[in-house]
Formats: C-alpha cells, structure tokens, sequence
C-alpha cells in the first residue's frame, strides 16, 4: 500500500490544494488518512487553535473531497500527549468527520530520532 507524507504549514492551502481539480484524481484512490498532532495542554492557546484548524481543514476534504461520513475510507486524527481532558479534540475531530485516538506514553522523548521536536510535529499521512 502506498504511503504519501505531508508536513503542513499552512492548512488552508493544503486543503485548497486537495479540493482543486488537479486533485480529483488522488482523491479517487485515497483509501485513508491520518492527521497526527501534538496534543497542546491548553486548547485555546495558539497551538491549540493551529491543530484545531488543520483538524477542521482536513475535514472540508473529508467532506467536500471525499463524501463525508459517506467515504469508503478511514480518517483518523492522531493526538499524541498526556493530557487527561480530550473532549475539545473528540468533537473537533467528530465535526470534521474523522475519528480521534489519542496516544499517551510516559517513555516519549522530547525529541525525535532526527532531533526534530514532537510538539512542533504536525503531518498528514495518505493511503492509497
């Protein structure tokens, strides 16, 4: 199964990008997506807007893009964090059509294998 890897910087763009003509094609084939985020511990600070929007971006491809709960595919959104409230993130990613799964791990690094920072992370995957 192919696997395509999208570092977003500006959702809005990377929505209109997925809803353009040129799209149709890849959204055609797309058997899945999963967005994965840091979960911010406060969820109206700035971070917690940003993932917020790039949830909410993703869902107007899973609902103009691809049908909505309609689509014969698997949208997830992948919190990755010990916060213990998740309500604000289980309805955001319930309005946008995705399902929410949060993961919790007190062994996590503050930094990945390519000392990049987890709490900065925020990528979609696309299975095809």
């Amino acid at each position: 199964m192919p696997i395509w890897l999208d570092l977003i910087s500006s959702p809005s763009e990377w929505s209109a990008s997925f809803l353009s003509a040129e799209a149709k094609e890849v959204l055609e084939v797309l058997g899945g997506l999963m967005v994965v985020f840091a979960l911010p511990v406060n969820a109206s600070s700035d971070e917690g807007k940003a993932s917020q929007d790039l949830i909410r971006q993703v869902g107007k491809v899973v609902k103009e893009g691809l049908g909505g709960w309609g689509w014969d595919g698997v949208g997830l959104c992948l919190g990755v964090g010990e916060i213990d409230d998740v309500d604000v993130w289980e309805d955001c990613c319930a309005e946008s059509g995705l399902e929410f799964v949060q993961v919790r791990s007190q062994l996590t690094p503050s930094r990945n294998e390519f000392g990049g920072r987890f709490a900065n992370t925020r990528a979609i995957y696309l299975f095809y």
